[in-house]
């Protein structure tokens, strides 16, 4: 295990010299967990990383003691009557002798104000956006490659996703809220020790209206008979997280909709058996649209960062993306949320199916083992 996390940081130490920096500092959950091995609540921690020398774990000192049990990494503490996180950590990078160099930081999760209290603890810093979150950028990169044990970590994770959904099939009928499901699969995740993190997957519920909605968290109206459901929610299992999402038919429903689950279906399908080593992104994307037949024309992905898939990993929502420009070649071991954002089509909404999926040596295997199609209640 110690072999993997130094594997890890030199990775990371390698990229650092390669932008001419002197320092990174990872503030974001994800990133802490993958390079200390942490996976609990390290929302007051930060990795400083310099170009040389070793990296140290800064976090809450009541905290110290229980990190330093589940890392490594030397650990430091800091305190809120002595300051911010980013005083402490202008202590650690004084002594490191690098107050005054270029240091890269994770753009996307800083507030501002806490930017300006970084700014204001190192006067004689340089800093460098490191990461932007609509691309794949160098300090996101290094985690795109998941090693055998961190599959496996998303294959119990998928099972977890798994079991939820067939739970929450059993409680749906006609009167039941979209909080009455996420409960359920709430209870039966967290029964088999699914951990609730900052970066987890939030519960999406789509009935009537909300199914032409892109963001159908969960709304307390009541779900009417004969229409469509789609239920679309991840497990965290050892801080790796799974996406799972399936369309529900409650009694009867048309004919558009039938022909609209099909083609999500079958453009999902098609994305699948064009993931194999050595394929770039883009031809997936392609793929898939292909796969829509005509409904391709009410996919609006395009315009979406992540468009067809996320990456699965230490965060729930994480790259690399599946994007119809991405030149990114397909290698072992990456691992996605597939499809991500369905056709809208007039008149039936979004019907969603999405399953974690990693890159084999012979394609895709499908992590999820819920079956892939319509489901009838």
């Amino acid at each position: 295990m110690k072999d993997m996390y130094k594997s890890r940081i030199e990775r990371a130490k390698k990229q650092i010299a390669e932008h001419d920096l002197d320092c990174l500092l990872l503030y974001k959950p994800n990133n802490v967990a993958y390079y200390t091995g942490v996976i609990e609540d390290t929302a007051c921690a930060c990795v400083v990383m310099p170009a040389e020398g070793k990296p140290e774990l800064v976090t809450l000192w009541y905290d110290v003691e229980w990190t330093r049990k589940r890392t490594d990494m030397k650990v430091v503490g800091w305190s809120m009557r002595e300051g911010s996180i980013h005083d402490r950590i202008a202590r650690v990078v004084g002594e490191m002798g690098i107050a005054d160099g270029k240091f890269a930081f994770e753009a996307d999760w800083m507030l501002h104000d806490q930017f300006q209290m970084l700014q204001t603890a190192l006067p004689n810093a340089k800093f460098l956006e490191g990461d932007d979150i609509l691309r794949c950028t160098w300090i996101e990169d290094v985690r795109i490659y998941k090693t055998p044990d961190e599959v496996e970590k998303l294959r119990k994770s998928a099972e977890v996703a798994d079991l939820a959904m067939d739970a929450v099939l059993k409680v749906i009928k006609p009167g039941i809220t979209g909080f009455d499901i996420a409960a359920e699969a709430e209870y039966v995740m967290k029964k088999h020790h699914s951990s609730t993190r900052t970066t987890a997957h939030p519960i999406m519920i789509a009935y009537g209206e909300l199914l032409h909605r892109p963001h159908p968290f969960i709304y307390s109206d009541k779900i009417e008979n004969n229409g469509l459901i789609t239920i679309d929610f991840g497990a965290v299992i050892d801080g790796y997280h799974s996406d799972l999402a399936r369309t529900i038919a409650l009694g009867k429903i048309t004919k558009e909709d039938e022909m609209a689950v099909q083609a999500v279906l079958n453009g999902q399908t098609a994305g699948i058996q064009a993931i194999r080593p050595g394929v770039r992104l883009k031809y997936v994307h392609k793929a898939v649209l292909e796969g829509f037949g005509d409904y391709r024309k009410y996919h609006f992905g395009g315009l979406v960062g992540h468009s067809l898939g996320l990456g699965n990993g230490l965060q729930s929502f994480d790259i690399p993306y599946i994007d119809r420009d991405s030149e990114l070649i397909l290698e072992k071991d990456m691992v996605w949320g597939f499809i991500e954002v369905s056709p809208f089509i007039p008149g039936v909404g979004a019907p969603r199916f999405e399953d974690a999926v990693v890159v084999t040596e012979n394609g895709a295997e499908v992590l999820s083992r819920y079956p892939r199609e319509l489901i009838r209640i």
